[in-house]
């Protein structure tokens, strides 16, 4: 993603619906890393027999270098994903090359096999996995390989074909897959008139940059809370960061104006963000709707609250610009027909943003 102004990417993340458009990119991200639990499934397929293997489970450490040149998370697969160079909306496709490797060391060939794929990609839209959006993305390709006569002599193979596809779920903050999952069908047609097939079915979940910076700023966040005694302080994961989610901060009626007694509160927060200066923050507001109040007027009010908020928290030192945008009564945290459900509806959101998505 390119560099935006927080007040852009705010903006559309609060009008998500006019938001749609993607330009998908692996990033590089030198020294960075990602995780990786890989489920890999597979059966050897003849005419009068099906052999299921072990289910083996791994769990792995990747680069996010690597893979980004590669452009695959699996080492025998290179140019997939690929993307194309401009945005894409839901229902978009186009095509790419990608490269299988074979492995046929036990055919005799010291070196893989390298196959040019032709690969079909649908992106189907965003898609919500836990707390977070990301692009969901279907591929295919079928493989196709005929042996010349001394490598069918070598080998005792004489065709290669099959067909894959691939369901991702990609990560476009990170530049890599959230998880995947891409079955292979393969037939081997040997020269003394026998085949055989091969189904391997790999699940791959990530937790990617994002995922590991997140874990690490809520146990900081959650340590800090805890010692400066910090009330009505919830941690959530939007989909810019993380978020203080600060209950019933009290203003004046009808007014943007804090009142004194919250603003002790409010330096505690500061002193909690102050140990995340490396990143660009925001603060969103959220309405009440007791009823006798049109959307506008809750939208605006939320929005005057939420920066006077971020004012307070530059006026105690907090660097750079902080984005603000106002949500007023659209996203409820409770019902507004009891005290108890407007207070928690009555809040501001601090969030902690993720690096990547200023980047």
């Amino acid at each position: 993603m390119h560099k935006k102004c927080l007040a852009c990417i705010i903006g559309c993340f609060v009008c998500a619906s006019v938001c749609t458009a993607e330009v998908l990119s692996w990033r590089a991200n030198a020294g960075k890393r990602f995780e990786a639990t890989v489920t890999v499934t597979d059966s050897l397929i003849s005419v009068d027999s099906v052999v299921d293997n072990p289910v083996v489970v791994t769990e792995r450490d990747i680069m996010q270098e690597e893979a980004a040149a590669r452009k695959s998370t699996i080492p025998y697969l290179s140019s997939i994903p690929s993307f194309p160079k401009g945005s894409i909306s839901p229902g978009a496709r186009w095509q790419s090359t990608g490269k299988v490797h074979y492995n046929l060391a036990s055919f005799g060939m010291d070196e893989p096999l390298v196959v040019e794929v032709a690969v079909s990609y649908t992106y189907v839209g965003m898609k919500t996995v836990g707390k977070r959006s990301y692009c969901h993305i279907t591929a295919e390709w079928r493989p196709v390989r005929s042996f010349g006569k001394a490598e069918a002599a070598k080998t005792g193979i004489n065709r290669i074909s099959g067909i894959s596809r691939l369901d991702l779920y990609w990560d476009n903050k990170a530049g890599c897959p959230k998880k995947a999952s891409l079955l292979e069908e393969v037939q081997y047609r040997f020269t003394d008139g026998t085949s055989l097939m091969t189904r391997r079915a790999t699940d791959e979940v990530f937790k990617t940059t994002v995922d590991l910076e997140r874990e690490t700023i809520v146990r900081n966040l959650k340590s800090q809370i805890t010692s400066q005694k910090v009330a009505d302080v919830d941690i959530v994961e939007t989909d810019t960061g993380v978020a203080l989610s600060v209950e019933n901060i009290q203003f004046e009626p009808d007014s943007a104006r804090i009142l004194d007694s919250e603003k002790a509160k409010l330096r505690k927060i500061a002193a909690i963000l102050s140990s995340f200066k490396g990143n660009a923050l925001s603060v969103v507001g959220h309405a009440a709707n007791p009823g006798g109040s049109s959307e506008r007027e809750l939208v605006d009010l939320s929005t005057a609250r939420a920066k006077a908020v971020a004012a307070f928290l530059s006026a105690e030192g907090m660097p750079g610009t902080i984005a603000v945008a106002g949500k007023g009564a659209s996203e409820p945290l409770a019902s507004n027909d009891t005290a108890a459900g407007r207070s928690k509806n009555r809040r501001v959101e601090i969030v902690i943003m993720d690096k990547e998505i200023v980047e």
